[in-house]
């Protein structure tokens, strides 16, 4: 009869999680998306692109014509180091390391990832205006730790 019972505990459990999954927006945000996102879990390995089409443009800055732009924190680099992103996508950046690493770009964004971390900026246009600064691990800055994040308009 106690398999019964833990059965019918899991059940309960499952089904209340269920439930809470598919419940109204509670976040007092009024269902927007929010601005900045921080997920866990290790990757098991990272993409340059949301889209399959990561190029490296002619000054060898890697861009995407998809909704989204990646970059990897991995050890005491950035890759890649020079990113071009448009107003209108998203900076990911994901803790592909072992140690852990800050995201800092011209006092807008601040986000320590521990190993198998990523963080999503939302569109760079709600924080930044068009062009070129400098994204930094303030914890190995001195090491070297930096890329050149340069911000741009779409393409018409």
């Amino acid at each position: 009869m106690r398999v019964g019972r833990r059965t019918a505990t899991v059940a309960a459990v499952v089904m209340a999680l269920a439930l809470g999954a598919c419940s109204d927006d509670d976040d007092g945000n009024g269902g927007a998306e929010p601005q900045a996102t921080l997920t866990t879990g290790v990757p098991t390995s990272v993409t340059t692109s949301a889209s399959g089409s990561a190029t490296t443009d002619s000054a060898g800055c890697a861009t995407d014509d998809g909704a989204r732009l990646a970059v990897a924190a991995r050890d005491f680099t950035f890759d890649p180091g020079c990113l071009r992103v448009r107003v209108d996508q998203e900076l990911v950046v994901t803790n592909a390391g072992r140690v852990t690493h800050n995201v800092t770009v011209a006092g807008t964004y601040d986000q320590d990832l521990e190993p198998g971390t990523s963080f999503a900026t939302g569109n760079v246009g709600g924080s930044l205006q068009p062009g070129t600064y400098d994204l930094v691990c303030q914890f190995h800055e001195a090491r070297g730790m930096s890329a050149r994040l340069e911000v741009v308009e779409p393409r018409q």
